[in-house]
């Protein structure tokens, strides 16, 4: 499977719900760094995306641009979703806000030889997703 194919199949089964689907595209050493927490091994992405999705509904990853360049690709997304469940991150735990958010970032993946991602760095701003959260 080439980059951009596991791209979309890293997007499709995260919004189908396909939660092994979605490990599977990780390597089994992934590293895994986002602004507001750091994970290892699929494992670690499962705990920390796995939370993401307990805690909101209509979550939709969408991909608005992408360039691959050998064993590296940068992936422009908005993840949208609604926030029914508590949100336990670094910041501190969320409850329910009962919001739709949007939030915009950028991911920097590295494949390894096996087409799999090695490493995701994840960029987003917290502020805007906090401040989308705690709205009154």
């Amino acid at each position: 499977m080439g980059h951009h194919e596991t791209i979309l199949k890293w997007r499709d089964s995260m919004n189908e719900g396909r939660l092994e689907e979605y490990l599977g595209v990780y390597a089994p050493d992934a590293e895994l760094e986002t602004p507001v927490a750091r994970a290892e091994g699929r494992e670690g992405v499962k705990n920390y995306d796995g939370s993401l999705a307990s805690a909101t509904t209509n979550s939709t990853l969408k991909i608005s641009s992408e360039i691959i360049s050998g064993d590296t690709a940068a992936v422009e997304w908005i993840w949208s979703a609604k926030h029914t469940g508590p949100m336990v991150l670094s910041a501190g735990t969320f409850p329910p806000s009962n919001r739709i958010f949007a939030l915009h970032g950028t991911s920097i993946l590295r494949f390894n030889s096996q087409g799999l991602i090695a490493k995701e760095r994840r960029y987003y701003d917290t502020r805007s997703w906090f401040e989308q959260l705690q709205r009154k």
